[in-house]
């Protein structure tokens, strides 16, 4: 009786273990959203700025900073390498990549420090991926890339847009601008940019008119500072994402919708759905939809979190929709949209990323949503750990109540032994 007893108890443990390895492996094995695929990794790098993608011909682009090098990587339209290349960046602190083209030769800038005065490198390179030339721009305050003709450099007394495409060249007069970011659609340039502590301004390039105008002062506290920004718009507003750290840490996105016509802008903090935090915005789109893209918190469970990466459409000072396109259990950080792709980086620890890249077409989903062996094996090990978690948590809380029965027992023992001691006396 006791054997037949003791088997049934081993029966319902071992299916409930198995139903608990089957609800954590069901939930492993989902992509991002139904419409975003599961990630490739493209390589592992020690990175300070976002990769980058560009088309060529039928195959994609990769660029991304490693150490003292800037790496170039070109794939299929599946994610597959094909080629790699290295170039010099001349420093270990990139920042502000930037990759464009003229629709032959391609571009590559970046942002480098010497003894605290910054320049910006220029270097282009013909399809086969050799640098023809390098141009340095010295005592740049930022830079920004506009779509995949254009970037915009920011100097000392002036804000110079570089069209690669049409080779044109436009300057907007205003000194030391930083936080710069910029959109394009339908042959129209809005660029964003921050002047001094707390003031953003725009600028637009339509029909080689350029006009600068105002959008409005951003209040932050004494502990907090900007960081990344992203900029779109659409036929009636133009749309600022700034993110707002506190003492150096992510802390939220300060959302400013402001009316083309001027009359109006309002300051708002960036609410998608139920997400708490928000960090990295970068634009997708402009014209047609605002379209970006941030990292994100994302609840994982009942008490986790992870941070992966989230697409979301404004409308005026509404979020029409949302979908996550990353579902990693690595902090997912530095996306870049291009083309239906997106490129995005997992930190490691000590510096390093996992270079990652994405996609919603369908050939790439039907190739790479696939159940993976690496989902199976962090299937098992979330289960192992959840029941060794619950062995723990049975143990000492079963140990917490035979102290508490101990202290009542010695409680009832040493009043007995007292009562009996008096009646004695």
């Amino acid at each position: 009786m006791k054997k037949k007893l003791l088997l049934g108890y081993l029966i319902i443990a071992v299916l409930a273990i198995f139903m608990h390895y089957k609800t954590i492996y069901d939930e492993i094995i989902k992509p991002p959203s139904d419409k975003w695929s599961k990630e490739v990794e493209i390589s592992k790098a020690k990175s300070k700025s976002y990769p980058k993608v560009l088309k060529m011909g039928e195959n994609y682009l990769i660029a991304f900073d490693d150490g003292q090098n800037i790496n170039l990587v070109t794939i299929d339209k599946l994610g597959n390498k094909i080629k790699e290349k290295s170039i010099d960046a001349m420093d270990e602190m990139v920042r502000s990549l930037s990759l464009i083209t003229d629709g032959k030769n391609i571009y590559l800038s970046w942002i480098i420090s010497n003894s605290g005065v910054k320049s910006l490198i220029q270097a282009k390179l013909d399809g086969n991926l050799n640098v023809l030339n390098t141009n340095q721009y010295f005592n740049v305050y930022d830079s920004a890339q506009i779509g995949d003709n254009a970037i915009a450099i920011s100097t000392i007394d002036r804000i110079e847009i570089l069209d690669v495409k049409n080779n044109k060249k436009y300057t907007i007069n205003e000194n030391r601008a930083t936080h710069l970011a910029g959109a394009e659609a339908n042959g129209k340039i809005m660029i964003s940019y921050l002047i001094g502590e707390n003031e953003f301004k725009y600028a637009t390039i339509d029909d080689g008119e350029v006009k600068a105008e105002y959008i409005g002062t951003v209040g932050k506290g004494v502990f907090d500072s900007f960081g990344d920004v992203a900029l779109s718009f659409d036929k009636n507003y133009g749309y600022l994402l700034v993110e707002n750290k506190v003492k150096g840490q992510f802390g939220n996105i300060i959302a400013i919708v402001f009316n083309l016509d001027g009359s109006n802008y309002n300051i708002s903090k960036l609410k998608v759905g139920y997400i708490r935090y928000l960090y990295n915005p970068q634009t997708v789109s402009a014209g047609e939809g605002a379209v970006f893209v941030a990292g994100s918190e994302r609840k994982v469970g009942k008490k986790d979190e992870q941070y992966d990466i989230v697409e979301f459409l404004m409308d005026g000072e509404e979020i029409k929709e949302y979908n996550y396109i990353s579902k990693t259990s690595k902090p997912s950080m530095m996306p870049y949209y291009y083309d239906n792709y997106v490129a995005f980086a997992d930190y490691l620890g000590d510096g390093v990323y996992k270079i990652n890249l994405t996609s919603s077409t369908d050939e790439f989903k039907g190739i790479h949503n696939r159940v993976r062996p690496i989902e199976r094996l962090e299937a098992f090990y979330k289960t192992v750990i959840t029941i060794i978690n619950s062995l723990l948590y049975i143990f000492i809380y079963g140990i917490s109540w035979i102290f508490v029965g101990l202290l009542l027992v010695s409680i009832f023992m040493f009043f007995q032994y007292s009562l009996k001691d008096s009646k004695n006396f």
